[in-house]
């Protein structure tokens, strides 16, 4: 089945999908030479299809799956889905406007930069985000690997490709399995009792995408194992951009490029971003990464 989903004027696939590094973090794949985005993704059904997303000249995208016959509902899921994943509901015609005044951000706007790709769902981004904390990249990358490859759930007509698990699937395995066998380390503990309490509904994580910045960082102060780097990083998965992530990599870029490596205190370091407002998490994330 095939659909051609219209984008934004300000949106360019390739910006969205690479410019995070979530693209490297299964079950995604991205093909460098196709420009084109992979996912394999368990449907509320049960059903696991395998995504296939691609730019279809600059005002849409083309989305695929060819696994077997969906109904209206599974259909609307992948669509809803697929929203999301790349923002395309979000307007960040302010943050543009903000970029065009300053010449060095300039080429933000221009290039269409901005939306950085998120999962399909908030339990799968928190769990990855946790997969981010006092460790490498590439340990990130074989968690998440390990979780998707161990857990998921496989599709029908390639087994070997697996969709990212449920909290359920979390709850089934243990935490013990989650620690030895995932290898998930001090996370363990964290991430069965974050999956303990969606899989059972005393937290509805559908809820947080109409909440209001304030009341999401309560709720995700009440996750235990987010840290203020973990909430400054999932308020931005969630289309909140007014907190920084103040970690050592943040202070050691402040640093290096605005005061020749003098150590700084957190508060004078998030200042130099005070002017961009609702959106200083960008503003850092494209001052960083140009």
């Amino acid at each position: 089945m095939n659909w051609i989903v219209e984008v934004p004027n300000d949106f360019k696939f390739e910006t969205t999908a690479t410019g995070h590094g979530w693209y490297r973090l299964a079950p995604f794949h991205y093909d460098n030479d196709q420009k084109t985005l992979y996912k394999v993704e368990e449907l509320e059904s049960g059903k696991v299809v395998h995504i296939t997303i691609a730019p279809y000249g600059e005002d849409a995208v083309t989305v695929s799956v060819n696994d077997g016959v969906l109904d209206d509902s599974e259909q609307a899921e992948i669509l809803q889905k697929v929203r999301w994943m790349l923002r395309l509901d979000e307007n960040l015609q302010p943050f543009y406007e903000k970029c065009l005044q300053i010449p060095e951000m300039a080429y933000v706007a221009h290039e269409k930069h901005g939306r950085l790709l998120r999962s399909s769902t908030i339990f799968e981004d928190i769990v990855k985000v946790m997969l981010t904390t006092n460790t490498t990249w590439n340990r990130t990358i074989s968690m998440a690997a390990a979780i998707v490859n161990k857990m998921g759930k496989p599709l029908e007509s390639h087994p070997e490709l697996k969709a990212f698990p449920k909290p359920s699937t979390f709850v089934e395995k243990g935490e013990a399995y989650l620690k030895e066998e995932i290898r998930l380390g001090y996370r363990s503990g964290y991430l069965y009792e974050l999956a303990l309490k969606v899989a059972s509904g005393e937290l509805d994580l559908t809820k947080w995408k109409n909440l209001p910045t304030e009341q999401l960082i309560k709720e995700l102060k009440a996750i235990k194992g987010i840290g203020p780097y973990a909430q400054s990083t999932l308020l931005m998965i969630l289309g909140s951009y007014s907190e920084l992530p103040v970690d050592s990599e943040f202070r050691k870029h402040v640093e290096n490029k605005y005061f020749k490596g003098k150590k700084m205190t957190a508060k004078a370091a998030s200042a130099l971003y005070s002017e961009w407002g609702n959106y200083k998490y960008l503003a850092y994330w494209f001052d960083r990464h140009p």
